[in-house]
């Protein structure tokens, strides 16, 4: 499974503790070998792209050059963070049968990497499985009301989307696995419905 995280101009050593924490969760499920996590980076900025690098290359330094930990910035920037994921898809998707997409600020615990893999091989018609996401560590006081507010209706808010959505749907957002060859079949659906809707409203990753 491949666990990729679009980036473009984000904060690096937020990005990358967070990568970190991931990575580290996934040795204590045991689970690790399972995994490869891709920095996929459109990163613009010469001294965001030049810390990019450098915090990856100390990574695996310190890492002892262990597989499962990649990085690539495009020279050619399409379509943003959905062209981000497609292109990704198209170098490297055959090599994995499910990849989860996380946010540049998203965190997510190895078990749970572990659950989602797990229930798209129960379920092989699947074509994504999401998450509900919870805000956590918020510091505003606007940001610390939407934390409150989501872990107390988040559950009941998930509930109600899985029965509302028990049907095929063509658009996922972060936090989700997916079966990677059905979304790069997917792409060329989803790249026709973005430009009708001009390609903003309901984007798929972007």
């Amino acid at each position: 499974t491949a666990v990729v995280m679009p980036i473009c101009d984000e904060p690096v050593p937020r990005v990358f503790a967070g990568l970190r924490a991931i990575r580290a969760s996934l040795v204590r499920a045991g689970a690790a070998d399972d995994f490869d996590l891709f920095i996929l980076s459109d990163s613009v900025d010469p001294d965001i792209c030049s810390d990019e690098e450098i915090a990856w290359a100390q990574w695996r330094r310190a890492s002892h050059g262990d597989g499962g930990i990649f990085y690539r910035r495009r020279r050619v920037l399409r379509k943003r963070k959905s062209g981000n994921v497609a292109d990704f898809c198209r170098r490297f998707g055959r090599r994995y049968r499910y990849m989860v997409v996380l946010d540049a600020d998203s965190v997510m615990n190895g078990e749970t990497l572990v659950k989602l893999v797990g229930l798209m091989e129960a379920h092989p018609h699947a074509g994504a499985i999401q998450t509900a996401p919870r805000i956590v560590r918020a510091r505003s006081l606007f940001a610390r009301v939407q934390q409150f507010a989501s872990s107390l209706y988040g559950p009941m808010f998930a509930g109600e989307m899985l029965s509302l959505s028990k049907q095929p749907v063509f658009a996922v957002r972060e936090d989700a696995a997916l079966d990677t060859a059905y979304y790069e079949e997917s792409m060329p659906i989803v790249e026709e419905r973005l430009a009708q809707a001009g390609g903003r409203l309901g984007a798929l990753l972007d």
